[in-house]
Order: structure tokens, then C-alpha cells, then sequence
């Protein structure tokens, strides 16, 4: 079925995407795709990096450990940057708690800004989480940079994205 028009006609006039598997037609592509192109196609969400937008390679499309979250890709700049940023914040934690603290972090839910737990009997419900949008980092709402009503992108991010959004934006 046709990601962009939902029906599932013409098949043959369909483009299927070498990574997720989505499909497209491709006069509902914009711009629209005169001809089936020569080996490997990937759409828009796969073919870019989900921070900078930059062109990815198709061997990094390809990389299942390109993926950060539900299937949104980093290049490798951006994804240095997010993994480091993460490393940071478990090395403080890991130092105000000593080493158990670091390996608690990697062992239980917390989240990813004050690194405290996200479990609902720490007294945060379900509705008082969300996942960041580019990462899929789940954070308490109140430690997440939601998105401003003057915002143009209407993001959620966790601390790390967000630094990372303003380098690229």
C-alpha cells in the first residue's frame, strides 16, 4: 500500500524502500519519479539524516546501527554527538553515585535528563513521560524540552537532541 495515497493500485508504478520497506507510488512522490531508478532506493525518512538532514550513504542506510529510536537514521557526526552526550551524563551520575550508580543507569529505566527513575511508583505516571522525537528516549515531561507554540518544528526533545537541534538549526 502506497505510503502517500494509501491505496493499494498500480503496483507496478510502486517504489519500495531498500531499507523499511515502504512503498510509494511513484507519481504521489514529490517531486515524482519519471522511472524505476537503477539499484538501491531509499525513501526521504531513510535516505537523510533525522538531525542535520544531511545526504546519508547507502552503505550507512543499510546499517542497522545507524538507527537511533523507531527507525530514524543519524549520520555519523551527529550520532558521535548524541552517543557522547549520553556517556556524559552517565559519567556524572556515575560519579555523584559512585560506580553502582553507572551501572544502575544501564540497567534500569531512567531518565535521560535529571537520571532519575521513570518507573510510576517513583511517583511519575505513564502520562507524566515522553519520548523524545528524534532519539525515542523516554524522559519525564517536565525534564523534556517540549515544544513552544512559536517553536517551527513542534519537537520534543531529550537534553541531548535539543543541543544537538540548535547546532543544525
Amino acid at each position: 500500500r502506497c505510503e502517500c495515497c494509501q491505496l493499494n493500485t498500480n503496483e507496478e508504478q510502486m517504489l519500495i524502500c531498500d531499507a523499511c520497506d515502504r512503498a510509494y507510488h511513484m507519481d504521489c512522490m514529490q517531486p515524482p519519479v519519471e522511472e524505476v531508478p537503477d539499484g538501491t532506493w531509499f525513501c526521504a525518512d531513510c535516505g537523510r539524516c533525522a538531525c542535520c538532514d544531511r545526504r546519508l550513504s547507502d552503505e550507512k542506510i543499510l546499517d542497522p546501527h545507524s538507527c537511533v529510536g523507531s527507525m530514524r537514521r543519524l549520520c555519523f557526526d551527529c550520532k558521535e554527538r548524541h552517543r557522547r552526550g549520553k556517556r556524559s551524563r552517565l559519567s556524572r551520575l556515575g560519579s555523584s553515585q559512585g560506580d553502582a550508580g553507572t551501572h544502575s543507569a544501564k540497567r534500569t529505566s531512567l531518565c535521560d535528563v535529571c537520571v532519575k527513575s521513570l518507573c510510576a511508583c517513583e511517583g511519575k505516571t505513564p502520562k507524566m513521560r515522553v519520548a523524545c522525537d528524534l532519539c525515542k528516549q523516554v524522559v519525564h515531561a517536565d525534564c523534556a524540552r517540549l515544544p513552544q507554540e512559536d517553536t517551527p518544528d513542534k519537537q520534543t526533545y531529550c537534553l541531548t537532541c535539543y543541543q544537538l537541534s540548535l547546532d543544525f538549526h
